[in-house]
């Protein structure tokens, strides 16, 4: 018995040596959750979203259409037609950074139609350009399955 007190003692040591280093870290890793929610933009109030959806009513149905499927009464004049938001594999392919920049900066920005103008004042309001974003994001969600 005492030939394996030894080994055992050796791998305790291992173990604590290993672990020790994550004691002092530990702590540290326990704020990260709450240093990363603090850095998130809190979720839109109802008046941004309210303003989110009267500025695509305003700005984006013409050409975007109601549901977001890019067949607004616009859209058929379009050289391109729009992109629908509808559709899954452009929901899964876009950033809601490109989605941002796109709606803040225009379609140029991000390489696409020229003709998707810029609305410069959105960069002010966070709250409502997340709301717009929302708004986007949640047309593939009411999409009507394929056939």
């Amino acid at each position: 018995m005492a030939r394996f007190r030894f080994p055992l003692r050796r791998a305790a040591s291992a173990v604590v040596a290993a672990v020790a280093p994550l004691a002092l870290v530990s702590p540290a890793l326990l704020l990260l959750p709450a240093l990363a929610s603090a850095d998130a933009p809190p979720a839109p109030s109802e008046a941004a979203r309210a303003e989110a959806r009267e500025v695509y009513a305003a700005v984006c149905v013409s050409c975007h259409g109601p549901a977001g499927r890019g067949d607004g009464l616009a859209a058929a004049g379009l050289p391109v037609r729009p992109v629908s938001f509808a559709d899954p594999a452009w929901q899964k392919a876009t950033s809601d950074a490109q989605i941002d920049k796109a709606i803040v900066d225009g379609g140029a920005a991000v390489g696409k139609s020229p003709l998707m103008p810029p609305n410069p004042s959105l960069r002010d309001k966070p709250q409502v350009l997340a709301a717009l974003r929302d708004l986007i994001r949640s047309f593939a969600k009411e999409a009507p399955a394929a056939r």
